[in-house]
């Protein structure tokens, strides 16, 4: 029986299981397999002995995903997942080399859709487009009484799906897995992973990463429910496990290392689960016994596999208690049933125990080979001396002497320096053992270049970590020419879709380094305070990157943790920090810091010359910080919403734009609030037009720019929402705001590359204008003086006790004046405050300026007004007094919102 069959026969005899929980929905086995039999139909029935059709599927982790994928197996089609998160130009070259004849859409993938439409029309007219809906409120419910007569067959030839993976000539590769192959691990599953009625199963991987297979095809044909995580849950993983009561996890590593950065791979954390898999890079054997810990009722397992051999083809299970010493790697154990694993010598002759050799797949699993490339298949499936077919992997792997095999590294992974050739998947192993069991990736240097005249590696730790102590022991098992010169401490790799390291990003990130001018002179007793304090606000610095970089900002601190240092400032140099101190500040870099907060201990001056050149350094940084976009990433991020908005206004269905400062940028979510619409009211794409630290003058203008762009396109918007900040129209609105004028439209002044940037700055149509959120928030114990000062100030302005200054008022007036010549409805959003902080103001501080300066908005502009009082927000929601955090409050917040604008009772 196939995958999709037993999903089927699940919802025929047990309709109310609960099947997927994705988005705030619990969507039942009945609903599912309704929801993806009615976009089945649309699809032809695929026939034995004809040309099997091929479907893409804008992918990512929405509902729309998981009906699509059933459906295209109910008919009999191989699906070929889009990832949305990828560059348009590869998704158009991927569903072009696919064949596919047609592409179903999610509501919320519409506008990636649309993006290869514009890149690429000549691939597009030719795929028919079927929508899909996201919502349980987009699908008739009508359930399936009987297993539909024409349920596709499975047949030899039949393919399951094709999933495009990096090639070396720069064309992504697609791999035919055969259905024949998906039933065979489904088979081999049934033995090695107990599931019961009801298990909770983790979704982490992309659409695009073959191991979201497992997740969604071994929980729907075994009676249990797929708990999709938002991206929310993935910055704090720890907490989905628990919130969710997941009993099955799979992962790579990589997601479980960044939970035991977090603090959260605590002793019987996890008490939920009962398997735990680990696939797809390196398992170090400390993190894995770290996870045993965390999750004592759970059975611990590293699994290996590529793509081409379907998933995963081997297992090991991780006892504690039977863990050979000195172990620093986990093995990738044995083959699955059905499978064979084979340690070749270069002649395909087999090698005995102990003997490095290539390891070759063979089995039930195997992928048919690439896409039309028969040159490559021919390279990569090869026949065996004794006739059998088998998968030239690409890994060096060897048997233990406990008949465990053990992957040592990519046999392509060698350069030659000095004469000597050096496999770095060597290096990378003897610098894991040195580290504990740490990730860890070795470069030839310098990059890009024909000539290799060093080694570089990067351990994936902590910035405290001894690399002293760490080269010491790779200097005791490596000759010296292959002990990497520099050795370099990165807190967490990036990674890439498949949720891997990035090697190319972790070298970028080297390179960064080396660029930096890293200075010879000894640092005084105040650099050397500073210095601290920095590392404790942000201990994921670069040091040498923070006493080069124009500011702190530009070193990579974000917002959270400067309101950390300047607690930690007050506390070291015994300054009293006022928010003005914090604009200046924030401005000013390592040394000019050290200058400011302890001058009689700064770095010693090189004459008066030299001091004057600084004088004028700071000075000089301070105005184009202020003024130039190059130097202000908020600013940058306004340049770029300007340089983008025309083309993203342009693409897909007009789009519900939010408009505001900071309580936009960080209280609301576009795909949250988009979901929400979805069930709730009509199809809408959503765009966040935040814009911190611009002043209410500027925001007007900003507005203003929108209608003349909706205006030049002849679009109407849906809604518009338009945000009142009482600070910003105040008659003490925020120091350092920008006076954004109308030299910003000119195109005179551009944007810098988001590269260039700290993420959160970033403005891009394809994240709807989603800043890039922390990872952990920071909330400080206690809030500096500085920041109490602000807040009393801002609760007095909630509280209706602080004067609106005219002027500013009439500029708010024009933004809204602008919107509402180009929306059909305009909602006014005030950010909700932390009632806690709010109760601080005394009473006779009350008064009735803001409610009666709404009201008046409501009556003579004819606008709806969100009642902010109305927002059910906990104090753990918030940040500060008013701005939500984005692990709890920013979802919450932007759901409720959405209720309340789509709702038919409508606020004014």
């Amino acid at each position: 029986m196939t995958a999709v069959a037993a999903f089927l026969q699940t919802a025929i005899a047990q309709p109310d299981l609960p099947a997927l929980e994705i988005a705030g929905e619990t969507w039942t086995y009945a609903e599912l397999a309704a929801a993806a039999w009615s976009i089945a139909q649309r699809l032809p029935l695929a026939q034995p002995g004809q040309p099997q059709p091929v479907t893409a599927l804008m992918a990512q982790r929405t509902a729309s995903s998981y009906v699509a994928i059933l459906a295209t197996q109910m008919r009999g089609h191989a699906y070929v997942p889009i990832n949305v998160k990828q560059p348009t130009q590869r998704n158009a070259i991927i569903l072009g080399v696919s064949g596919a004849q047609r592409v179903i859409v999610g509501d919320l993938t519409s506008d990636r859709f649309n993006s290869i439409r514009l890149a690429a029309p000549d691939v597009v007219k030719s795929v028919e487009v079927i929508s899909c809906g996201e919502n349980l409120a987009d699908f008739d419910g009508k359930y399936l009484e009987q297993t539909p007569a024409d349920l596709a067959n499975d047949w030899k030839e039949r393919v399951a799906y094709i999933l495009f993976t990096s090639g070396s000539t720069g064309t992504p590769k697609g791999v035919l897995v055969p259905s024949s192959s998906l039933s065979a691990y489904l088979s081999a599953t049934q033995s090695l992973l107990p599931v019961e009625v009801g298990s909770r199963f983790s979704q982490t991987f992309d659409l695009t990463f073959d191991l979201s297979v497992h997740d969604l095809f071994v929980s729907l044909s075994r009676k249990a429910t797929l708990v999709v995580p938002s991206e929310e849950d993935l910055r704090q993983p720890g907490r989905f496990i628990q919130n969710k009561a997941i009993t099955h996890w799979f992962s790579v590593p990589a997601l479980a290392f960044q939970m035991r950065l977090q603090g959260a791979l605590e002793a019987g954390a996890f008490q939920s689960l009962k398997s735990s898999l680990f696939c797809g890079e390196i398992l170090p054997a400390p993190l894995a016994l770290d996870w045993a810990n965390a999750a004592p009722n759970s059975v611990v397992e590293n699994w290996y596999g590529p793509t081409e051999a379907t998933i995963a083809c081997s297992q090991y299970r991780v006892d504690p208690a039977m863990m050979p010493e000195g172990e620093a790697v986990i093995p990738i154990g044995q083959p699955f049933p059905g499978m064979e694993m084979r340690v070749l010598a270069e002649d395909l002759s087999e090698l005995p125990k102990g003997e490095i050799g290539e390891l070759y797949l063979l089995g039930n699993q195997l992928a048919f080979g690439y896409l039309n490339d028969p040159e490559r298949t021919a390279a990569a499936f090869v026949t065996l001396p004794d006739g059998s077919r088998a998968y030239k992997s690409g890994d060096r792997a060897q048997v233990g002497k406990d008949g465990a095999l053990r992957c040592l590294g990519r046999s392509d992974g060698q350069i030659k320096l000095r004469g000597y050739r050096i496999e770095l998947g060597e290096v990378e192993a003897a610098l894991r053992d040195a580290s504990g069991g740490r990730n860890a990736l070795a470069f030839a240097w310098p990059p890009n270049d024909t000539e290799v005249r060093a080694l570089v590696a990067a351990v994936e730790t902590e910035d405290d970590f001894d690399l002293a102590e760490c080269r010491r022991k790779v200097e005791t098992v490596l000759p010296a020419y292959m002990v990497p010169t520099a050795l370099h401490a990165v807190q967490q790799f990036p990674r890439n879709s498949s949720g891997k390291a990035d090697r190319k990003a972790v070298l970028a990130i080297i390179a960064a380094r080396n660029d930096m001018n890293d200075r010879s002179e000894p640092l005084g007793a105040g650099a050397e305070r500073l210095m601290a304090a920095i590392m404790e606000a942000a201990p994921a610095l670069d040091r040498r990157l923070v006493r080069t970089a124009p500011s702190l900002f530009d070193a990579g601190m974000d917002s959270l943790a400067f309101v950390a240092l300047t607690m930690e400032l007050e506390r070291s140099f015994g300054r009293t920090i006022d928010q003005d101190d914090v604009v200046r500040l924030s401005a000013l870099s390592f040394d000019q810091l050290v200058a400011e907060l302890a001058p009689e201990t700064s770095v010693r001056r090189a004459g008066r010359a030299a001091g004057l050149r600084k004088v004028w350094t700071r000075l000089r940084r301070g105005f184009l910080k202020r003024f130039d976009p190059g130097f202000n990433p908020r600013a940058n991020r306004a340049l770029q919403f300007i340089e983008r908005f025309p083309t993203a206004l342009r693409t897909g269905a007009p789009p519900v734009v939010a408009v505001g400062s900071s309580g936009v940028f960080r209280g609301f979510d576009p795909s949250e609030f988009a979901s929400v619409a979805a069930a709730q009211g009509p199809k809408i794409r959503a765009l966040n037009i935040g814009l911190p630290a611009i002043d209410i003058s500027g925001l007007a203008s900003i507005a203003e720019f929108i209608g003349e762009e909706c205006t030049k396109a002849e679009i109407r918007l849906p809604l518009a929402i338009w945000e009142f900040d009482p600070m910003h129209v105040s008659v003490s609105p925020p120091s350092g705001d920008m006076a954004f004028d109308r030299r910003f439209f000119s195109g005179k002044l551009r944007s810098r590359s988001s590269a260039s940037l700290p993420p959160e700055f970033d403005w891009s149509p394809e994240s709807g204008g989603s800043w890039q959120s922390e990872t952990v928030a920071l909330e400080p114990a206690r809030r500096p003086n500085w920041q109490r000062e602000r807040d009393r100030l801002i609760a007095r302005a909630y509280s209706g006790g602080l004067s609106f200054d005219p002027l500013r008022l009439a500029d708010w007036r024009r933004g809204l004046f602008a919107l509402q010549k180009v929306a059909d409805r305009v909602v006014v959003f005030i950010h909700p405050a932390d009632q806690t902080m709010l109760s601080e103001v005394p009473a006779k501080e009350h008064g009735a300026i803001l409610v009666d300066t709404l009201a008046d908005i409501a009556q003579m502009q004819g606008v709806e007004v969100l009642p902010w009082q109305g927002f059910a927000l906990d104090p753990e929601d918030f940040t500060d007094i008013n701005h939500v955090n984005s692990i709890l409050g920013r979802p919450k917040l932007t759901r409720q919102m959405a209720r309340m604008i789509w709702s038919r009772n409508r606020a004014v």
